[in-house]
């Protein structure tokens, strides 16, 4: 597989107090390239970070390793609340199959 070098120039999603995540503002083949695109776009109009890479080519496009975020407590909430609120639909859905009327169903439901 064909890989190069390249510099990943970081920012962070809270340019005010730098309490947010960093994440790349942009993926750049040269290290001067990185530099004036790193120029007061980072913390209080800091300089970001900068840091080198390794690019893979994968069907004629480079890719990078990237990170993962995995869900929060309240993503994880909101995901079983979605499965809830379908599982729902879906019993509703088979009663007015059956011939179930709205107002019964409103009956069952209140």
């Amino acid at each position: 597989m064909e890989s190069t070098k390249a510099y990943t120039v970081w920012t962070n999603s809270d340019l005010n107090e730098g309490r947010g995540r960093d994440y790349p503002l942009c993926v750049c083949e040269q290290y001067v390239t990185a530099l004036r695109q790193a120029r007061r776009n980072y913390i209080q109009g800091g300089d970001c970070p900068i840091t080198e890479a390794t690019l893979v080519k994968h069907r004629g496009k480079w890719y990078q390793p990237v990170q993962v975020i995995t869900p929060s407590v309240e993503d994880l909430d909101e995901i079983a609340k979605q499965a809830v609120r379908q599982k729902k639909s879906d019993v509703l859905e088979k009663l007015r199959a059956l011939g179930i009327t709205q107002d019964e169903i409103d009956i069952l439901t209140n």
